[in-house]
């Protein structure tokens, strides 16, 4: 067994010294001064999944509720095909039952939401084509990327307090529910996009940001309906009950105990979003300079 174990103790290290052999090589001349930061902006679209979705189905999506987003980030590129992109980005999603395939759902539960999400990611960028040259030698080619990292973000789901009317109440205080969670979460972001040089200076992409998320309240729906004894009345608007934004279908004249313990979302499925959009960023020239031709 101890000869096993040194042999791949051995096995790894020779490994290891290859891949730090090849490295160097690939990294050959990719010096301190080639590498640099760039600054830019977004315009996108954010798309929601969950609970209030067209249809039951994990991807249905419901187009209606497509809401703008607006992102501002900083990279850093650091190999030939190595970045961190830092990125801030603000935008809303939303729902409603009445926009469901399945009518019966409108009657029966009637809620609709719309939330405004705050974020901040930290993503590592790896590009399929490698850039062994300063900047302004970037390829004039479209240049596919994937990346993954971290992201932050406050959420604040909400709902109309007569539909119409634009007076919009904040639900996570009310615990329609009976649960306390919080308005501020982690997740996992999935890139996709592809860039392209548009001068020495300037790339333009498109960016497909998925949120992987470990909550299933952005849209307020999750489990069951709740005992209005263990919601949150204090939280409630002037004349209504957290059990007025709970339920409003016209299945039940009123929230009653008969209605308490019967399914409200499907606690099995998480919610996430996505980002989609167009971005422009601005290459810092460092140390390095566009040569001058006279």
């Amino acid at each position: 067994m101890r000869t096993l174990l040194k042999s791949c103790l051995v096995l790894a290290l020779a490994l290891l010294t290859v891949e730090s052999v090849d490295a160097q090589k690939r990294y050959l001349g990719f010096t301190k001064k080639k590498q640099y930061w760039s600054f830019g902006a977004g315009l996108n679209t954010m798309h929601y999944w969950g609970d209030v979705a067209p249809n039951d189905s994990k991807f249905s999506t419901d187009f209606k509720k497509t809401k703008p987003n607006f992102s501002v980030f900083a990279t850093k590129r650091l190999t030939p095909s190595v970045s961190v992109k830092a990125m801030y980005s603000v935008g809303a999603i939303g729902g409603d039952d009445a926009n469901a395939n399945d009518i019966g759902r409108s009657l029966r539960r009637n809620l609709h939401f719309r939330n405004i999400i705050n974020e901040v990611s930290m993503v590592g960028i790896v590009d399929l084509f490698k850039n062994q040259g300063v900047y302004f030698r970037r390829p004039k080619i479209p240049i596919p990327y994937i990346g993954t990292g971290i992201v932050f973000y406050h959420h604040n789901p909400q709902t109309e307090l007569v539909r119409g009317s634009g007076e919009w109440v904040n639900l996570q205080p009310m615990q329609t529910e009976g649960v306390e969670y919080s308005r501020f979460g982690i997740g996992i972001p999935l890139v996709v996009g592809v860039r392209y040089k548009l001068t020495n200076s300037i790339d333009i992409s498109a960016e497909f940001n998925a949120r992987i998320l470990f909550t299933d309240y952005l849209d307020d729906i999750s489990t069951e309906y709740a005992a209005i004894e263990d919601m949150n009345p204090a939280q409630a608007p002037a004349g209504t009950s957290p059990q007025d934004f709970a339920y409003k279908g016209d299945a039940y004249e009123n929230y009653n105990d008969s209605l308490v313990g019967q399914k409200r979302g499907d606690p099995n499925q998480n919610d996430f979003y996505a980002i989609f959009g167009v971005q422009l960023s601005y290459i810092l020239p460092g140390s390095i300079k566009t040569p001058k031709f006279r």
